[in-house]
C-alpha cells in the first residue's frame, strides 16, 4: 500500500483497521500522522453530532421551540466548521517539511529514477505538463520520465530529467510556495526548492550543484 491509497482509506475511513493499514502506518511517520489527525477530527466531529434531538418538534414546550431553532443553527455550523477543518487537514497537512514529503514520494516511486532510460515522447510531456495548466517553450533536456502525481492534495507534474547521464527528480510544486531558495539534505537525499511564477520547484539530484543548474533550466522552459 503507498501514501496515496492509505490517506485515500483513512480519509474515508478513519477508524478502518487492516493488515495492510497497519504495516503502512508502521514504516510511514507522516501517513501515522495523518491518520492520527483524521481519528481526531473524526472523533470531533462526532461530539458536535451528539447533540440531544427531540422526535417531535411540536411536543416541545412553547419556550423550547421558540430556542430549538438557534441550536439547530449552532449544529449544523459545527458540521460545516468540522468539515471545513477536514479540507484543510487534507490539502495541507503534512506542512511541517516539504523537503521530507519530496523525499518520501521520491522513494515511493523508484522506478522513476532509472539511470539512462530512453527519452518520452515529448507529446506525453506536453500532456502531464497541461494538465496542471503548464507548458514549455524550450527543451528541458531529455525526460525519461513524467506523470501527474498526487501530493499534498494535489496532483503535480513529477518528471525525471536526465542530465549528463544521471537522472534528476523535478516536482512542479504550483501550490506549494517559499520565500526563497530552499536547499536541503533529507534521509540521505539533496536537493533544492525554488520559487517559481506559480509556487515552487522541487530538485533531486546527486549533489547541490547540479540540482540548482537543473532547477534553473526548468524555470526558464516553462511556461
Amino acid at each position: 500500500m503507498n501514501c496515496l491509497d492509505f490517506r485515500r482509506t483513512v480519509a474515508a475511513e478513519p477508524a478502518r483497521e487492516s493488515a495492510e493499514l497497519s504495516e503502512h502506518l508502521l514504516s510511514c511517520a507522516p501517513c501515522a500522522e495523518f491518520a492520527q489527525q483524521m481519528r481526531s477530527l473524526d472523533l470531533r466531529i462526532e461530539r458536535a453530532l451528539r447533540v440531544p434531538v427531540p422526535e417531535r418538534a411540536e411536543r416541545l414546550p412553547a419556550r423550547a421551540s421558540s430556542t430549538w431553532a438557534p441550536r439547530r443553527w449552532a449544529l449544523a455550523a459545527s458540521v460545516l466548521v468540522a468539515v471545513a477543518a477536514a479540507s484543510v487537514v487534507w490539502l495541507a497537512f503534512p506542512r511541517a517539511s516539504l523537503a521530507k514529503d519530496i523525499v518520501a514520494h521520491a522513494r515511493h516511486e523508484p522506478e522513476s529514477w532509472a539511470a539512462q532510460a530512453p527519452e518520452i515522447p515529448r507529446s506525453a510531456l506536453a500532456y502531464i505538463l497541461r494538465d496542471s495548466g503548464l507548458g514549455a517553450d524550450r527543451q528541458l533536456g531529455p525526460v525519461s520520465y513524467a506523470r501527474s502525481c498526487w501530493f499534498r492534495g494535489h496532483f503535480v507534474p513529477h518528471l525525471v530529467v536526465q542530465d549528463q547521464g544521471e537522472p534528476v527528480m523535478v516536482l512542479v510544486l504550483t501550490e506549494e510556495t517559499v520565500s526563497g531558495r530552499t536547499p536541503f539534505v533529507e534521509e540521505g537525499y539533496s536537493g533544492v526548492i525554488v520559487p517559481a511564477h506559480r509556487g515552487s520547484i522541487a530538485v533531486l539530484a546527486p549533489d547541490g550543484e547540479r540540482a540548482d543548474a537543473v532547477a534553473s533550466r526548468v524555470l526558464q522552459a516553462l511556461e
